[in-house]
């Protein structure tokens, strides 16, 4: 069941850059930092128990840009859980992103992460996760964009979470 989870991620994150690579690039330059602050509420199910949750998750990002449009970096999420069970975890980990330009004023971005999570309830959120995920980025300056996207996420901890969201947010360039 996990290799097919893994699967569909990879299958999604590939499918996501395929279909962007089309695109011409708005450039973000090489060096350029953006920092991320970001929420987003996403349904999460467990196959080793049945239960569900809706969730909210407080995240803050930061990517370097090794090359024009590809950025890597970490990031901190916690977490919130209603439903089945309540309660919290907080995620730390690494990802990778890169933007396609639409127009002057709009980037598509696909991204992937991959990282450590643990939390105070006795659910799959302790365990490694990997993630994809993929939006729209506004830029009303130079300098700020906000972010509109969904993510789809595996953890794989006791019996395994499968999560998917919708995510908002606002970045911050500093060249």
């Amino acid at each position: 069941k996990e290799t097919t989870i893994m699967k569909k991620i990879l299958a999604l994150t590939a499918g996501m850059l395929l279909v962007a690579s089309t695109a011409f690039a708005r450039n973000i330059v090489t060096g350029t930092i953006e920092i991320s602050g970001a929420s987003n509420g996403f349904f999460s199910s467990r196959s080793g128990d049945g239960k569900a949750e809706n969730v909210l998750n407080l995240g803050v990002e930061g990517l370097y840009f090794l090359m024009p449009n590809l950025g890597v970096g970490g990031l901190f999420n916690y977490t919130i859980y209603a439903g089945d069970v309540d309660g919290s975890s907080v995620r730390l980990g690494g990802e990778a992103s890169y933007d396609f330009s639409i127009d002057e004023a709009m980037n598509a971005y696909a991204g992937v992460d991959l990282g450590l999570s643990s939390g105070d309830i006795s659910t799959a959120s302790d365990g490694v996760f990997i993630g994809t995920n993929g939006g729209i980025r506004y830029f009303f300056t130079d300098a700020a964009s906000i972010n509109s996207g969904i993510s789809l996420a595996y953890n794989f901890g006791d019996g395994g979470e499968i999560s998917f969201g919708v995510n908002f947010g606002l970045s911050i360039y500093l060249e």
